[in-house]
């Protein structure tokens, strides 16, 4: 199954600016903390839809508004995997 994601990068370099204008597929894992639980969030096969950039002045971290599908990843067989861990 495919999920549609909405999200905000903050572009320290331009490796994934260039993913996303080159059409590439990605991974992405981030981590969010309620104070006591740690869930590592997991999507194993990402592909930009659309997008546009917030510049910003030379030599800072630019925003980049996106638009994403967490594809079904057949290696994984999943397209998101969630892990629970412990603060």
């Amino acid at each position: 199954r495919d999920i549609t994601v909405n999200m905000t990068l903050l572009l320290s370099d331009m490796e994934l600016y260039r993913k996303y204008k080159g059409g590439y597929e990605v991974s992405i894992q981030f981590d969010m903390t309620d104070g006591t639980n740690k869930y590592t969030w997991f999507f194993p096969k990402v592909k930009f839809s659309e997008g546009s950039t917030l510049a910003g002045g030379q030599n800072t971290t630019v925003e980049q508004p996106l638009k994403a599908v967490a594809l079904y990843d057949d290696s994984t067989g999943t397209s998101v995997k969630v892990t629970k861990g412990t603060v």
